[in-house]
């Protein structure tokens, strides 16, 4: 399953973690990465939401640290007059846009 190996390795996570979160043996995991056998439905479901959650814990992990260096512009007075899409988005992705927008609004900064 190439497709098994390439989320594994987008969600950046290694064959002993991800083995390890759907309680299977590293050698099992091995096999389905190669091709040898497939999971069963059970174990397909549990790779697919260990996958997602893992994707979606670096998404938001670089979308804090994209806010992080907006703020830090701000702070430092080299911001441009709206944000960019990547910050747009990334407030989307961690739930803080009405927040930042009203951090925004007092410092007179249209979204």
């Amino acid at each position: 399953m190439e497709n098994l190996k390439e989320a594994r390795l987008k969600a950046g996570i290694t064959q002993m973690e991800l083995a390890r979160k759907i309680g299977v043996s590293l050698t099992t995991l091995c096999k389905w990465e190669n091709g040898v056998g497939k999971p069963s439905k059970e174990n397909a479901e549990k790779l697919a939401k260990a996958l997602k959650k893992e994707q979606n814990i670096e998404n938001i992990a670089f979308a804090l640290q994209e806010i992080e260096k907006f703020a830090e512009s701000i702070e430092r007075g080299e911001y441009e007059d709206k944000p960019s899409a990547v910050i747009y988005n990334a407030m989307q992705i961690t739930g803080y846009t009405e927040s930042i927008r009203e951090e925004l609004r007092l410092l007179k900064i249209n979204l």
